[in-house]
């Protein structure tokens, strides 16, 4: 991944990450959840981070910009179940609620 993530409570503040690099890394962004930040999982395009039960998928390339058109990803869509755990891969984020196991297909940040 080309980018870090630091949280503390509902805040995460994102940051350049070229470890091949003797330059410190430079903050990106931040961002504030509706709740307390359990788990951030990062690839190189991505974000996904489990919040109060929910999870959270961002496009790296949009977050902060006017590009991001509706928020992130919000899942499971339907808002009943509560995430219990989360994996993030370079194609697909893998949760999993109290009954079931679910994945969700990420879509290309270039289109």
């Amino acid at each position: 991944p080309t980018c870090l993530a630091a949280g503390m409570n509902n805040h995460v503040w994102f940051y350049s990450a070229n470890l091949m690099s003797d330059e410190k890394p430079q903050l990106l962004f931040e961002k504030e959840y509706l709740g307390t930040v359990s788990d951030i999982k990062i690839n190189e395009t991505h974000v996904a981070v489990l919040c109060q039960g929910k999870l959270f998928v961002d496009a790296l390339a949009t977050i902060g910009t006017s590009e991001q058109k509706s928020g992130a990803r919000v899942l499971p869509e339907d808002g009943e179940a509560k995430v219990t755990c989360m994996g993030l891969t370079n194609d697909f984020v893998v949760y999993s609620t109290a009954n079931a196991c679910h994945h969700y297909h990420l879509e290309s940040s270039s289109s």
